[in-house]
């Protein structure tokens, strides 16, 4: 459905939602950044892409040549200097209430057998630690540990922990209702 035109550009529906889309998501990182070095470096490389637009619009070759390699520059070096930041940004996402109920964790099923091992445990007086990834990442604790990619099961548990068995190093790594080391 066309809305309106301008010179030769047909504008749709589509486009209407597809620039707030961007806006939005240039808003929010903008807002997010703002008050940073990043910031600051984040409106000079818009400021670059806006210049790159006009001249290549325009028919400057030459100028859109030279836009045209700092752009790219200015992409890289805003990666690799603040890094930290973008990394930041994405833990903020990541931490999102709509991300947390979508990748929701713990099914009554492994809480339960989570509850039996560990009165089992308790019982036969056998440590334990039992760790529930959520948000924070824990690659290098897994990979120190013994790949399982087992379902969590109360039997299971309790023979991990069980001080003679081959596996027993004191601890596991439950995420999304499979223990991962």
């Amino acid at each position: 459905m066309n809305l309106f035109k301008i010179g030769f550009i047909t504008v749709t529906f589509v486009d209407i939602v597809d620039l707030l889309i961007v806006s939005w998501i240039f808003f929010t990182v903008y807002q997010y950044f703002k008050g940073t070095r990043a910031g600051q470096m984040l409106v000079g490389l818009i400021i670059l892409l806006i210049a790159s637009f006009l001249s290549n619009a325009m028919g400057l070759s030459a100028t859109s040549w030279l836009v045209n390699r700092f752009q790219t520059v200015w992409v890289v070096a805003f990666v690799i200097l603040f890094q930290p930041e973008i990394r930041r940004l994405l833990i903020y996402v990541g931490q999102h209430r709509f991300f947390q109920k979508i990748f929701r964790m713990g099914s009554t099923q492994t809480i339960e057998a989570i509850v039996e091992t560990v009165i089992e445990l308790q019982k036969r007086k056998w440590g334990a630690l039992i760790v529930i990834q959520r948000e924070t990442g824990l690659r290098t604790y897994k990979e120190a540990g013994m790949p399982l990619k087992a379902v969590v099961k109360a039997p299971l548990l309790i023979s991990l922990f069980n001080p003679t068995s081959p596996l027993h190093d004191g601890a596991v790594i439950i995420q999304n209702d499979i223990i991962e080391s």
